[in-house]
């Protein structure tokens, strides 16, 4: 049902995957499809009102992590774009519990991400 949500896009499994291992579980929102203002930050904010817990856990690039300790002249980033807009824009995460829900806890998810979405899509 959260892939169906215009904006959304869920997880999917790896292209060469029979067995898909998680930690937590992604939902990327495109921007381009809220309403003028509202970021994924709003979004977030309006699902964890609702009960939900996704939020920004990584919080930044690898590279740019406090435990990072590689010295900047002994790795190479040819391009960042990609990655920072996915972790400063899009992605919002769900801890390993989100998976662990019952049929009924899932589809209050799902009605929660419909309700926030149907409220902030442009």
């Amino acid at each position: 049902r959260i892939d169906a949500i215009p904006g959304l896009r869920v997880q999917a499994a790896g292209r060469r995957t029979d067995l898909q291992a998680y930690y937590s579980y992604t939902v990327l929102v495109d921007p381009a499809h809220l309403k003028p203002g509202i970021t994924r930050t709003e979004v977030m904010a309006a699902l964890q009102a609702e009960g939900v817990n996704a939020n920004d856990m990584w919080g930044h690039v690898m590279y740019r992590q406090n435990l990072w300790s590689v010295a900047p002249d002994q790795f190479r980033i040819e391009s960042c774009e990609t990655a920072e807009n996915l972790v400063y824009n899009q992605a919002m995460q769900m801890p390993l519990q989100f998976l662990m829900l019952s049929e009924k806890e899932t589809a209050m998810v799902a009605d929660a991400f419909e309700k926030v979405m149907n409220a902030y899509h442009a």
